[in-house]
């Protein structure tokens, strides 16, 4: 795997504590949220995935572990992001 995109990953950072109150790791491979994200909280970070990069998620395919590490959820992004990075 590459490494993420220096501006997703800082727009990324900045959505999950902004706006959502979730604790990020400085490392990347690190659990996001402590480890201690609820189905709930995935979904919440889906939706806001969704709204800043234009995502779509495709249930029959996706793997929730992605979002597990900010290196994890950047990936994904990059991979299904409709919006060109900024």
């Amino acid at each position: 795997m590459t490494a993420p995109t220096a501006t997703v990953r800082e727009r990324v950072r900045a959505l999950l504590t902004t706006n959502l109150g979730i604790a990020v790791p400085e490392s990347g491979g690190e659990p996001i949220g402590d480890g201690a994200l609820d189905s709930l909280m995935l979904m919440e970070i889906l939706s806001e995935v969704e709204l800043e990069f234009g995502t779509r998620v495709d249930f029959n395919s996706f793997e929730p572990s992605r979002l597990r590490t900010l290196d994890g959820l950047v990936a994904w992004i990059e991979a299904e992001s409709t919006v060109p990075p900024e």
